[in-house]
């Protein structure tokens, strides 16, 4: 039985783990090279999750991806959130497992991932910005569930406009 909670979403890959290069699609181009680079290989897969806005960046919601791969740019799958990394910029990291048909993983919360992991993420993600810790997978579902509020009140003002 699924718990209760968001459940799984769809994130889109953007770097796949060991990658420093980000990629991103913008409509009428296709997916190119976004800059600046990783400084460093990515420790998971990065990626977003369509239908979301982070008022932070501009952007949809980032997600790391663990336990899942080899990906490549463009791959997408569902996964389940289990923590969220903040960071003082606002531009927080939600942190996923795969859910999918042919593999779900046993990782349920943030107190199952390794110390070792989380110390990886934290340097590649907090060189720029000071970071303010971990939450759980219940902040991670509240915070994807207020970026996707905010995505659909940003569409429909601007289908207002339009119209």
């Amino acid at each position: 039985m699924e718990e209760a909670g968001l459940g799984p979403v769809e994130v889109v890959i953007e770097g796949p783990r060991g990658s420093t290069v980000r990629t991103v699609f913008e409509p009428g181009k296709g997916w190119g090279q976004a800059g600046p680079a990783f400084p460093r290989p990515l420790p998971a897969e990065y990626g977003h999750l369509p239908g979301t806005y982070n008022p932070a960046d501009g952007h949809p919601v980032d997600v790391l991806v663990i336990g899942y791969g080899p990906t490549f740019p463009g791959c997408r799958y569902r996964v389940r959130a289990i923590g969220l990394l903040l960071r003082a910029d606002g531009d927080h990291k939600v942190l996923a497992v795969p859910h999918t048909e042919e593999y779900v993983s046993p990782l349920r919360d943030l107190s199952e991932v390794s110390p070792e992991v989380l110390s990886e993420l934290e340097s590649c993600f907090g060189l720029h910005f000071p970071l303010l810790g971990w939450r759980d997978a219940r902040r991670a579902e509240e915070w994807i569930a207020i970026c996707r509020a905010v995505a659909e009140v940003r569409e429909a003002r601007m289908k207002d406009r339009a119209g």
